[in-house]
């Protein structure tokens, strides 16, 4: 079975100034049919090619590493098996040079070229080890790193690299100029508060049980008019609540980890698939106890009680109610409850919902003129 490795990210500096330097490597690996290889033993054999991408290899090492339950590894390179030279003899600010992925998936050694890429801003925090005059820290602004002794260096990416290595953050949706804050969950980037992207507001008495199309709502506002609806508390709080037409935006159902369907999300986020809510559910110890880490602490949103809630994840669950069927707001206080992008059956699609009373999470499959929230993953 012939399997492919997705480059994730490589980290911009160096494991420590002394020796030996190394620097991070994180990959995911799925087989040709899209599925992740989990909890794998796989044999990695990474070349470093100087010049050219098929330049000649200045050093070559191998790596044993088990995958994660998400298909995940985490190499230090620098640091493995069977060095074939001197790691911190590399002259990184000779020449480009290009790092060359193989591997074996059984764990063993006939390895198989996965693929080579190009080294953009590694090099600069290993050779910022053999800066003349010294310095003592570096500092990423834009696509400029700078040192500390008054040097610096242009790193295309740089400033792109920086964004995925952030674990919390804000973003402005260009629409409306609306601002969320992100949080890092294991692999996943969260929007931290529900999406509040309103081009139309409907009246709780509209709705797809009486005419197809995407509605959107406001938590207890009857009118039609988007000034007055996003002037509310409810719609600065809870955001927007959408019935699931309005939050697939056209898209078609996915049941893929990502899920690859924008629907209503702003531009560089999607609606998470049904498998993508179970990662985040499993990785924070199943839907017994996930809830409680999801939720927001206290009871100034939450109608008393909220055993359980932590909020350890900064995801900062909120009980925004839902629209019901026909002319009804329900549950605001009471229940949280998400859309996902996977669809149960023609009528009704899985969906999500935290309550007051404890530290769940509630999955179902919910008709889809309910009025749900949406909380977005970055792609």
């Amino acid at each position: 079975m012939r399997s492919i490795i997705i480059i994730l990210f490589l980290a911009i500096s160096a494991l420590g100034f002394g020796q030996p330097q190394a620097f991070k490597y994180q990959s995911v690996v799925r087989n040709t049919a899209g599925d992740l290889l989990k909890n794998k033993n796989v044999s990695f054999q990474i070349s470093l090619l100087k010049g050219i991408i098929n330049g000649p290899a200045v050093y070559v090492e191998e790596h044993t590493a088990v995958t994660s339950d998400y298909g995940s590894v985490t190499l230090e390179i620098g640091r493995g098996q069977n060095p074939t030279s001197d790691f911190s003899s590399i002259d990184w600010a000779s020449t480009s040079y290009f790092i060359q992925i193989a591997w074996d998936f059984t764990g063993g050694a006939n390895y198989e070229i996965a693929g080579t890429s190009e080294l953009l801003s590694v090099p600069y925090a290993l050779n910022s080890g053999n800066a003349q005059n010294g310095f003592e820290s570096v500092s990423p602004t834009g696509d400029t790193l700078y040192l500390s002794n008054g040097k610096w260096v242009i790193i295309p990416g740089l400033s792109a690299a920086n964004e995925v290595a952030e674990s919390t953050g804000t973003f402005t949706d260009i629409r409306d100029g609306n601002i969320y804050n992100f949080v890092t969950i294991y692999e996943q980037v969260w929007m931290a508060e529900n999406l509040k992207y309103l081009p139309s507001v409907n009246n709780a008495a509209d709705g797809s049980e009486h005419a197809a199309g995407s509605y959107y709502y406001v938590y207890g506002d009857d009118g039609i008019d988007v000034a007055a609806a996003n002037s509310t508390s409810n719609y600065t709080t809870y955001g927007v609540l959408y019935n699931w037409t309005a939050a697939m935006a056209s898209s078609t159902s996915s049941t893929a980890n990502p899920s690859k369907t924008q629907g209503v999300c702003p531009a560089g986020w999607h609606l998470p698939s049904d498998a993508e809510w179970t990662q985040l559910i499993d990785y924070l110890g199943g839907a017994s106890v996930a809830g409680g880490k999801l939720k927001e602490t206290g009871t100034k949103h939450w109608t008393s009680y909220n055993p359980g809630a932590t909020n350890e994840t900064g995801f900062t669950a909120l009980p925004g109610g839902k629209r019901y069927f026909m002319n009804n707001f329900e549950s605001i206080g009471y229940y949280g409850s998400w859309w996902s992008a996977t669809e149960y059956d023609a009528e009704r699609a899985w969906g999500y919902s935290l309550t007051n009373s404890d530290g769940v999470v509630y999955r179902g499959y919910s008709f889809t003129e309910l009025g749900y929230s949406v909380r977005c993953v970055r792609d």
